[in-house]
């Protein structure tokens, strides 16, 4: 037997392991505060809110159905992700759910750029556009800061932090959590697409489920990047294009089935009459004679331009996928319109995609120094490291105001100093109203006693 075949590269391994654990850490370090306390110091977290449906869970189970919070109820299904409920099943929830969320928040929020990481190795085939992609991700400023009023106003009261900051800090956990998924369907997804198999089909279907049960809308975004996915190849595949459709729509078509015992009938009927989806389904068919006329050339331009060229694949999911992504924001915040559920959370997916082609630019600009001619083997090197440190500090230049002053916005609060906590505590302690509102000096706010 031949050793050399069977030599370990400990070097590969080290650097597969390491680049990632250091995008953990490096950002795990940046909401280090979540690791403690239990309830956050924003005063609009909607972490409260998931922990009184934890509450209505824990104290109701299993006649967890109907919600009785405001009003005369409604359904579960209808307003809430199943997360709770599955964590309730499985005993991995306790009472000092708080804490729970807090850690589970700055987790996630960890995850997120390393998980895209791997989505853009997989797809560039390259650990360093991965690398300077998850770089840029974790503390890039939000790019939509540069359209959109409404954001450049919050993105100031942060330090001009990134997007998915602001909305961890804001407690959206499993919107957070459904972002780990995102970038790793995606990989998934784009590995079924050239080779695919039985197996791949059902994966991605599953991680398509998975998605769905945590934050239904982030499933909205997953949709459109698989789509861009599935492009991408049609445009690379000149045999091959009825496979690539067919394995999106059957992926479509198992995860759809497998969510149908949450997501059914009932739910759609309320989701496209009621909810968010009635004002979709409207706008959408108002755009229809605009879109039956851009469509047919935007398509003739896309494969003119990346038509065939294997080369470009990576730049055109970046660049597709960061199209989409802005044309559903920017109708949201110029012209008020959704194309698709709350548009306005698709910021983050429109970070991930600008970074994205940061990340591929900046290969491609690395590749094209090694390529002078003219330049000796240490100076092209020389010049790499230049290239590469000139980011990161520019990156961290921008960013500066942001580390510093990132952990003053996780750190937990003690809500027995809050006049809110006093009053209820009162109430309880004397027996007093359990229903009715009251209105608090402090604050300005009527809060239900019932809460």
């Amino acid at each position: 037997m031949d050793k050399s075949k069977t030599k370990i590269n400990w070097s590969r391994i080290g650097l597969k392991v390491a680049i990632p654990l250091f995008i953990f850490i490096f950002n795990l370090i940046i909401v280090a505060p979540l690791l403690s306390g239990e309830f956050a110091s924003e005063f609009h977290s909607e972490q409260p809110v998931y922990v009184k449906i934890f509450d209505f869970v824990n104290n109701n189970w299993p006649d967890v159905f109907w919600v009785d919070f405001w009003h005369g109820g409604f359904p579960f299904v209808n307003g809430f992700s199943p997360f709770i409920l599955f964590g309730r099943v499985l005993g991995v929830f306790d009472s000092n759910f708080g804490h729970i969320l807090r850690m589970l928040s700055a987790l996630c929020y960890a995850l997120v750029p390393v998980t895209l990481y791997y989505f853009v190795k997989i797809i560039t085939k390259r650990r360093l556009t991965g690398l300077i992609a998850a770089f840029s991700f974790s503390l890039l400023p939000t790019f939509s800061a540069l359209f959109f009023p409404q954001i450049m106003e919050t993105s100031a009261e942060y330090f001009h932090a990134p997007w998915h900051f602001i909305v961890n800090v804001y407690g959206d956990t499993l919107h957070t959590f459904s972002l780990v998924l995102l970038p790793l369907l995606g990989a998934c997804f784009y590995k079924t697409l050239r080779h695919p198999s039985f197996k791949k089909i059902i994966l991605c279907s599953l991680f398509i489920v998975l998605l769905a049960l945590v934050d239904f809308i982030t499933l909205f975004s997953a949709v459109i990047l698989l789509f861009v996915l599935m492009f991408s190849e049609v445009l690379n595949s000149r045999n091959k294009t009825q496979s690539r459709l067919g394995v999106f729509v059957i992926c479509i078509i198992i995860a759809f089935g497998l969510i149908s015992f949450w997501y059914h009938p009932g739910f759609y009927s309320y989701f496209f009459s009621k909810g968010p989806g009635f004002e979709v389904t409207t706008n959408l068919l108002q755009s229809i004679p605009y879109l039956v006329l851009l469509i047919p050339w935007l398509i003739i331009g896309v494969f003119y331009i990346f038509g065939f060229r294997k080369h470009l694949q990576a730049f055109f999911i970046a660049w597709g996928w960061f199209t989409l992504t802005f044309t559903l924001t920017f109708s949201y915040f110029i012209f008020g319109r959704n194309l698709v559920p709350e548009a306005h959370r698709y910021l983050i997916e429109l970070n991930m995609s600008l970074c994205i082609i940061l990340a591929v630019v900046a290969t491609l600009f690395f590749d094209w120094i090694g390529r002078v001619e003219g330049r000796k083997h240490r100076f092209v090197n020389f010049f790499r490291f230049l290239f590469l440190a000139g980011y990161i500090l520019t990156v961290i230049f921008y960013s500066s105001s942001f580390i510093r002053n990132s952990w003053s916005f996780n750190n937990p609060k003690n809500i027995e100093n809050e006049a809110a906590y006093q009053v209820g505590a009162w109430l309880e302690a004397n027996d007093q109203l359990k229903q009715g509102r009251i209105y608090l000096e402090e604050g300005k706010n009527w809060f239900n006693l019932s809460t």
